[in-house]
């Protein structure tokens, strides 16, 4: 991955920002979260692609677009 493909910004609140495109073309977020202690981060999919199945249940489905 070159850095090219990686978008560098900052939140609302001024935190950090990574923004980059997943294997599958979904936009996926890095950020430092607001929490004093412990240090985290949060990492995952923008907008997931989530279908249900018959039984009521959910499954994530990548490559649904």
């Amino acid at each position: 991955m070159s850095n090219s493909e990686l978008t560098c910004t900052v939140t609302e609140r001024g935190f950090p920002l990574i923004s980059l495109d997943d294997y599958y073309g979904q936009t996926c977020s890095l950020q430092i979260s607001s929490l004093v202690e412990p240090r985290c981060c949060w990492f995952g999919v923008d907008a997931p692609h989530v279908h249900f199945v018959d039984s009521g249940e959910f499954a994530f489905d990548p490559l649904s677009e």
